[in-house]
């Protein structure tokens, strides 16, 4: 269960900000195999035209890690800011619950939230990884990016690929993935081609793109899924290049089993 404890002495309403994780549930829970890292993002809301630095710490009893550590609101980026969080399950983890809290502080305000991991045994899975993870193109240009998945612990089955684009509003970005379905076979891998494309008039600043593999175990049945997250940033600079991946394959952000 989703909870946010509000630290905040008084009862003023003046700017402040609020936060939840973890993407795309955001309530909280994670799913993570013996010797895995699950990767996600977390994001925080500005209230009340809250600009300033909030610092973010956790105290969750697995190795765990929050890119950026400290985030800046400001009059351009808008109400809406995110971080990365990395949980590592060391292969000697014993499955159980682990729960701890992610503290976001500014000044005298500080909020947190609870974070539960539920670590289970190794089974059939699959990671999903990209040859980029940060991209930096120019209006009216497009990128391709090769996503990869693996299969683990024996897992087959075919996958469904989708994309979503944060910020959502119609800022004229668009990110398609083809094939859209691919099949895995026991130790195998497939790949899959992201197409990142800007108009002319496409506003320029960072842009998340998300590529998430889902397999449904049963027309009833719970869901896996993984997603890796390409970072972009849309520039008015013609002659920007990308000269290759700042990550040869990045693990999978996301396991969950409802």
């Amino acid at each position: 269960m989703h909870s946010e404890v509000v630290l905040v002495a008084g009862g003023s309403r003046g700017p402040d900000f609020s936060l939840v994780c973890c993407w795309p549930t955001n309530d909280g829970n994670a799913t993570v195999s013996v010797g895995s890292t699950y990767n996600s993002y977390l994001t925080l809301n500005g209230l009340n035209n809250f600009t300033g630095a909030v610092s973010l710490a956790t105290d969750l009893p697995l190795p765990t890690s929050i890119s950026p550590s400290k985030v800046l609101f400001s009059a351009s980026n808008g109400t809406n800011v995110q971080a990365g969080i990395t949980i590592s399950v060391p292969g000697g983890a014993s499955p159980g619950t682990y729960a701890g809290k992610l503290t976001g502080t500014s000044g005298s305000l500080a909020h947190s939230i609870g974070l539960t991991v539920r670590v289970v045994s190794s089974t059939p899975d699959f990671i999903i990884g990209a040859n980029q993870t940060f991209l930096q193109i120019s209006q009216g240009s497009s990128h391709e990016v090769t996503v990869t998945v693996t299969s683990v612990n024996g897992f087959a089955s075919g996958l469904n690929l989708t994309t979503a684009v944060f910020p959502s509003s119609l800022t004229g970005l668009l990110a398609t993935v083809k094939p859209a379905n691919v099949t895995l076979h026991p130790g195998g891998t497939a790949s899959s081609t992201l197409t990142i494309a800007t108009g002319s008039t496409t506003q320029t600043g960072y842009y998340n793109v998300t590529v998430t593999g889902s397999f449904q175990l049963s027309l009833t049945g719970p869901s896996i899924f993984h997603t890796v997250v390409v970072n972009v940033l849309v520039t008015t600079n013609a002659s920007v290049t990308n000269t290759g991946s700042q990550a040869a394959l990045v693990p999978a952000i996301q396991t969950r089993l409802d």
